[in-house]
């Protein structure tokens, strides 16, 4: 994940779902990962890790509803972590 805060952009865009969306094994942990896929390697907390400690900013595209209220909690406490904070959140 580092390589992509290395680049010139200056707004990394990501998706962001549920671990297992849309079956019956969906899990209450925001993921990185586009539809139709459904599982990944990375959470959303690993990836705003790894953002957090570059100067770049962040747009999430938000793959279900269900995932905002932990996607708050998420980045709420992100945010106690991080002199700031720029983040722009959109809902496919």
């Amino acid at each position: 994940m580092c390589i992509l805060c290395q680049g010139n952009a200056m707004i990394l865009e990501s998706d962001v779902t549920l671990e297992g969306y849309g079956t019956p094994n969906v899990k209450p942990i925001p993921i990185m990962a586009h539809p139709p896929k459904i599982y990944s390697d990375n959470t959303l907390d690993q990836w705003l890790d790894a953002v957090l400690a570059s100067p770049k900013g962040e747009k999430h595209k938000m793959k279900a509803a269900e995932d905002l209220g932990l996607y708050f909690e998420i980045l709420s406490l992100q945010r106690k972590n991080s002199c700031c904070l720029i983040v722009f959140v959109v809902m496919m």
